[in-house]
């Protein structure tokens, strides 16, 4: 999530910046309405992703019936198409939700991955291994410590799959 949100976030706020920027000399309106092409396409690739990764159809809500007769009228229904600030939302939302999933999932599978694997490099650690246990800090020395705190890694591995499946549950 957090390479679409960045993504999405970018496309979002450099149009809308450039709108405010620009209003004061009258271009901010059309720079928005120019903005509105990437952001579609950025939310046509968010449903892509929720089709391939969550089997997750989502169809495309935007108007359909926008009437051709002027030239303009295209640019002004794409702009006042709910659908489009729906996903414009959506892209505001989607940097914050990247950013808690990734943190989530590095963090499941980092500690799960060292403490599994944390009687095999124990020895090699400058100092003894420190865990908060009981209020207070502890080293880790004893086989027994070790074997109980590789075992809670694999437990943390076991369920990181479970999380990040959740997380993208959530997503879609």
């Amino acid at each position: 999530n957090l390479p679409f949100g960045i993504a999405g976030f970018v496309v979002v706020v450099t149009g809308l910046s450039l709108c405010f920027g620009l209003f004061g000399a009258l271009a901010g309106l059309p720079v928005q309405v120019a903005s509105l092409p990437p952001r579609r396409a950025s939310a046509l690739a968010e449903r892509g992703r929720a089709k391939a990764l969550l089997g997750i159809d989502v169809p495309a809500p935007y108007r359909v019936d926008v009437p051709r007769d002027r030239w303009w009228r295209p640019h002004v229904a794409g702009f006042t198409d709910p659908a489009s600030w729906l996903g414009f939302a959506y892209h505001l939302v989607m940097l914050p939700v990247g950013i808690a999933s990734f943190v989530a999932t590095t963090v499941m599978w980092s500690v799960g991955l060292a403490w599994l694997f944390l009687p095999a490099y124990d020895w090699a650690l400058p100092e003894r291994t420190n865990t908060w246990i009981q209020g207070s800090w502890r080293h880790i020395d004893a086989p027994g410590e070790l074997a109980v705190v590789s075992v809670l890694g694999l437990l943390v591995v076991l369920a990181a799959p479970w999380v990040v499946r959740v997380l993208a549950t959530m997503n879609g």
